[in-house]
C-alpha cells in the first residue's frame, strides 16, 4: 500500500513536471511567435515608412530642382 502511494505520487509527480514543461513549452512558443510578429510588424512599417519618407524626399527635391530651374531661367 506503502509502495503504491509512493508510486502514485511519483507518476503524479512525473505528469505534473510534464505538464509544466509542456505550458513552459507552449509559453516560448507563444513568446517566439509574438515576437516574431512584432519584428514582422516593425520591419513592414519601417519599410513603408522609408518609401513614404523616400518618396517625399523626392517630391521635395523635385520642388527644389524645379523652383532652382525656375529662378535660373
Amino acid at each position: 500500500k506503502h509502495l503504491l502511494a509512493r508510486r502514485y505520487s511519483q507518476k503524479a509527480l512525473v505528469n505534473r513536471v510534464h505538464s509544466q514543461s509542456m505550458m513552459k513549452f507552449f509559453y516560448c512558443m507563444k513568446l517566439f511567435f509574438f515576437s516574431f510578429l512584432v519584428s514582422l510588424l516593425f520591419s513592414l512599417f519601417r519599410l513603408f515608412f522609408f518609401l513614404y519618407f523616400h518618396q517625399n524626399l523626392m517630391d521635395s527635391l523635385s520642388v527644389v530642382l524645379m523652383s532652382l530651374e525656375y529662378l535660373y531661367t
